[in-house]
């Protein structure tokens, strides 16, 4: 993997850890917080959220605040190109000392505006893209989706809309085929727990899973990830082999 590894932080990592361990992990890499896991963080509730901000303003500098998801994707969408470096998409969100908790208006809205963007609406639930994926593309086994990019980029060309790039345009460094190569393997997942006409998995957990999801890609574009996720931990290692993991048992 070429060039300084990044590792982007989870917030179940940030939570559960010690000082120490991310003074640590600074020591060698510097570290990306994403919007999603930056707006969890700061929703969750105070003494929680406190805790988590306080660990971040110790690291001095050391952590940065990446654009969220979408718009790396609308990035990649406009301009036919990787949204990589990541450091050309980081935030001008500087955590400082005299920040007192609150979530700046401005970054706010960078966190809930980027769903405007035509190009990463969802009209459909994950539920329904669920369904169009299997029907589209059958269950892909995850290790085929992980391994192959044939496989990978054939699916894409089957879902692909005529405004995004080319499959022979898109790559491991693209957060389009990241995400892709997500939604493959959940789909493949979430159709193995399909009952009864509905998908045994609670909304709550859904939903939690959309930020983890977020965080993978990520974290394989970024080639380093430090949680206590074990979602996260799967995902990662199956789709960044090579990447570095800092793993937190909890």
């Amino acid at each position: 993997m070429n060039g300084p590894i990044h590792i982007v932080l989870d917030k179940s990592y940030l939570q559960g850890c010690r000082s120490s361990d991310l003074h640590e992990i600074a020591e060698k890499h510097r570290f990306l917080l994403c919007a999603e896991a930056f707006h969890e963080v700061v929703s969750s509730p105070e003494n929680e959220m406190k805790g988590c901000v306080r660990k971040l303003l110790a690291l001095n500098g050391r952590v940065d605040l990446l654009d969220h998801n979408g718009t790396l994707l609308k990035y990649e969408i406009e301009n036919k190109r990787s949204c990589k470096p990541l450091s050309h998409h980081i935030l001008p969100l500087a955590l400082n000392p005299d920040w007192n908790f609150s979530f700046p208006q401005s970054a706010i809205e960078t966190v809930t505006e980027f769903n405007d963007y035509w190009e990463v609406q969802r009209p459909k639930t994950f539920d329904e893209i669920v369904k169009e994926i299997i029907s589209t593309c059958g269950k892909i086994p995850p290790v085929q989706v992980a391994s192959q990019r044939d496989a990978v980029l054939k699916a894409y060309a089957l879902l692909r809309s005529s405004h995004l790039p080319l499959p022979s345009a898109i790559s491991e460094d693209w957060a389009i085929y990241r995400r892709l190569q997500v939604d493959l393997i959940a789909a493949c997942e979430y159709m193995d727990s399909f009952q009864d006409g509905q998908f045994c998995i609670r909304e709550e957990r859904k939903a939690h899973n959309q930020i983890d999801f977020r965080v993978i890609i990520a974290a394989c574009l970024a080639g380093g990830v430090a949680t206590r996720d074990r979602l996260i931990r799967r995902y990662f290692q199956l789709l960044c082999p090579e990447g570095v993991l800092y793993w937190l048992e909890g």
